[in-house]
């Protein structure tokens, strides 16, 4: 019985400590030293119409997007119609519009490949959802801003 009842408490003591009994942990933005994506939520405009994103030109985007440390570059994923699902290499962040922090070279190429998704999600039973992917190399430019639509997505060159 005493033996039985020490297995037990090793077994929730062990499981405890592995994190098997909490509540999965909520995402959480990585420091922008690391080699990871960091996400900043853009905040919504109330007198802009819910279809369609403000026009940033890539000027505009790099004034309000910098301010970064060397070596790291702001991308703002925006999406139309607006309100599209954005996944960073597999990570769901949020809604678009959604500024997201990549490393890169000091030349403004990816270190790695990153891997840009939004799904628009139905709104009635009609259509479908669809998921556009954009696929960012080393050998690309990290661009300024990122447009997706149902079609497909653009890139506005820094």
């Amino acid at each position: 019985m005493k033996i039985a009842f020490f297995q037990l408490a090793f077994a929730l003591v062990f499981l405890g400590l592995a994190g098997c009994t909490t509540t999965p942990a909520k995402l959480k933005p990585v420091s922008p030293k690391a080699d990871t994506a960091v996400v900043v939520p853009e905040k919504a405009k109330t007198d802009e119409p819910q279809n369609a994103p403000a026009p940033i030109s890539a000027a505009s985007a790099e004034v309000k997007l910098g301010g970064l440390p060397p070596g790291e570059f702001a991308i703002l994923v925006e999406s139309l119609p607006a309100g599209g699902t954005v996944v960073v290499n597999g990570i769901p962040v949020g809604r678009a519009p959604q500024r997201i922090v990549l490393p890169g070279s000091s030349h403004g190429f990816f270190r790695d490949d990153v891997s840009l998704k939004v799904r628009f999600i139905a709104q009635d039973a009609t259509r479908t959802s669809q998921t556009v992917e954009e696929l960012l190399t080393p050998l690309d430019r990290i661009p300024a801003i990122v447009r997706f639509t149902p079609s497909g997505a653009t890139r506005v060159a820094r």
